[in-house]
């Protein structure tokens, strides 16, 4: 699944460059009317944060997809409330004895971002930074685990969303760049600012929280 989201993205964002090229002796303009509509798609680099997190934690690649609209609340400011499926996770090692132990865990949040975005217009496309909350549900949280006792490795997989707590809050900061075609480039990070395990696991406390860099692709329209 990484490898196909991996090839889309690569794929869209060729096109959006080639039809960037192809229109800029053409009469478009960058999207300016809202309310406006769109979807995305886009890569997660993943992590764990806090107190507790686990020295030896690595980030893990995910994906995202999604829609989104976009309203006017004065004339260089517009609200962006969105839906997203987002994949988060990370890894980390830890050794009890004489078992060395690397944990993958992936978990999968319908997220809902509310960003407060500024319009900056410069020719032939639209920049928008943007700050704002999001609260996320977690859908469903795997745990990949590999024990390994001298050259033997012993592999299992456990569902581990009855651990974790239900409900994720974050503080989004990124930009969006809308080129003439409107297609839509962004970037953003999104900060976890509540913990996400009711209980210490093995190796690791309970003050924890997500952190995801994300990279997207998207199509705007005016409604």
């Amino acid at each position: 699944m990484k490898n196909i989201v991996l090839m889309l993205l690569i794929t869209a964002l060729s096109c959006a460059v080639l039809s960037a090229q192809t229109g800029s002796g053409t009469n478009y303009e960058p999207v300016s009317n809202l309310p406006a509509i769109g979807v995305k798609a886009g890569l997660n680099l993943s992590r764990i944060a806090g107190d507790d997190a686990y020295d030896s934690s690595d980030s893990s690649w995910g994906w995202h997809l999604g829609a989104f609209t976009q309203y006017n609340l004065i004339s260089s400011v517009c609200f962006q409330p969105e839906l997203i499926y987002s994949q988060k996770g990370y890894n980390y090692k830890f050794s009890t004895s004489e078992i060395n132990t690397k944990v993958d865990d992936s978990y999968d949040y319908l997220e809902v971002p509310l960003l407060i975005k500024l319009n900056l217009n410069v020719p032939g496309v639209k920049i928008q930074p943007y700050v704002g909350p999001s609260i996320a549900y977690l859908v469903s949280a795997t745990s990949k685990i590999t024990d390994t006792i001298g050259s033997t490795s012993i592999t299992r997989e456990e569902k581990i969303r009855s651990d974790m707590r239900a409900f994720d809050l974050g503080i989004n900061l990124g930009a969006d760049v809308i080129l003439v075609n409107r297609v839509m480039l962004g970037a953003r990070y999104n900060f976890g600012i509540s913990k996400i395990y009711k209980d210490s696991k093995p190796g690791i406390g309970t003050d924890v929280q997500n952190g995801v860099f994300m990279l997207n692709v998207g199509l705007l329209f005016t409604i």
